[in-house]
């Protein structure tokens, strides 16, 4: 399913509305998972970062996660300007069937190449499942449960 709409995307000239439509859908509920995957994940390394160091450190995380953010939006603005200038995009008139491809490889092929690389580098290098997390939660509970019983 996945490879038609990228067929589509590719070489179609846009004429159905309808399908367009479902594309953009289609590509936009995965960057919506993955923005909502972040999050979650940005909590769990703010606790595994408690455990492991002994201090809670989520204003310099969440920070340096909006650090990142700014700087990968203005990289990929950078690069779509480097990748319209390698295709021949030129301003204000029609482009070329080739520009016109190189456009659509930039908005969909692009994308989904990095998409799955972050896939695989999240499968390879993220270790935070399951079992960790619970090991993490049951020593934050612990920690608190001392903390609380030191206050008393």
């Amino acid at each position: 399913m996945f490879r038609y709409f990228l067929v589509y995307s590719l070489l179609s000239r846009g004429t159905s509305i309808p399908l367009t439509i479902v594309c953009g859908l289609f590509y936009k509920f995965g960057s919506g998972l993955t923005l909502g995957a972040t999050t979650v994940m940005l909590a769990d390394v703010i606790d595994y970062g408690e455990v492991t160091l002994g201090t809670r450190n989520e204003s310099i995380v969440a920070s340096f996660q909006t650090l990142l953010v700014k700087t990968a939006s203005a990289v990929a603005g950078w690069l779509i300007g480097v990748g319209l200038t390698i295709f021949g995009y030129v301003e204000n008139v029609p482009q070329t069937a080739e520009t016109i491809l190189g456009m659509r490889v930039l908005m969909g092929v692009v994308p989904s190449v990095i998409t799955v690389l972050a896939f695989v580098i999240y499968v390879g290098g993220y270790k935070l499942d399951g079992a960790t997390l619970e090991k993490v939660a049951a020593q934050l509970k612990e920690k608190c449960a001392a903390e609380s019983a030191e206050v008393k």
